[in-house]
């Protein structure tokens, strides 16, 4: 063999290891391609599988959410009413309860105004009857001592004006 047959033949051989080598580098780019593409197709179906599932988890959780506030509202002012309940109901009470203290307060010190009033009234006729029984005592004794003194018999006696 020559060495230009020789030089054909690694050729000729060269180039069909060159075929080989590129229709296998083709045959996994493809794969590789067709791969990447499977996989993000996958991942695509992924991602919309999670945010359709994040979404959905999202709206159950408003709404759940938004159910708790309603409840914790309504507690809240069933609380609130309760509450205003009790403390008119306690201020009623206490209101009536300081009218009842107020009005006992009243007919005690009536009672007691009216007492003070029959004692000083009571006081009063007993200090009138002594000044007055006193009074005549005194005059009593006046026109004893009068009658008793001869030189006086002249003076006319009389009384004060108005006895």
């Amino acid at each position: 063999m020559w060495a230009s047959d020789l030089v054909c033949c690694r050729l000729d051989e060269w180039g069909s290891r060159c075929m080989h080598a590129e229709s296998h580098w083709e045959r996994q780019w493809m794969s590789a391609e067709s791969l990447w593409e499977r996989q993000w197709m996958s991942a695509e179906s992924l991602w919309e599988r999670h945010m359709k599932s994040a979404e959905s988890l999202w709206e159950r959780q408003w709404k759940s959410a938004e159910s708790l506030w309603e409840r914790q509202w309504m507690s809240a002012e069933f609380l609130w009413e309760r509450h205003m309940k009790s403390a008119e109901s306690l201020w009623e009470r206490q209101w009536m309860s300081v009218e009842s203290l107020w009005e006992r307060h009243m007919k005690s010190a009536e009672s007691l105004w009216e007492r003070q009033w029959m004692s000083a009234e009571s006081l009063w006729e007993r200090h009138l009857k002594s000044a007055e029984s006193l009074w005549e005592r005194q005059w009593m004794s006046a026109e004893s001592l009068w009658e008793r003194q001869p030189t006086w018999h002249h003076v006319p006696r009389s009384r004060p004006h108005g006895q």
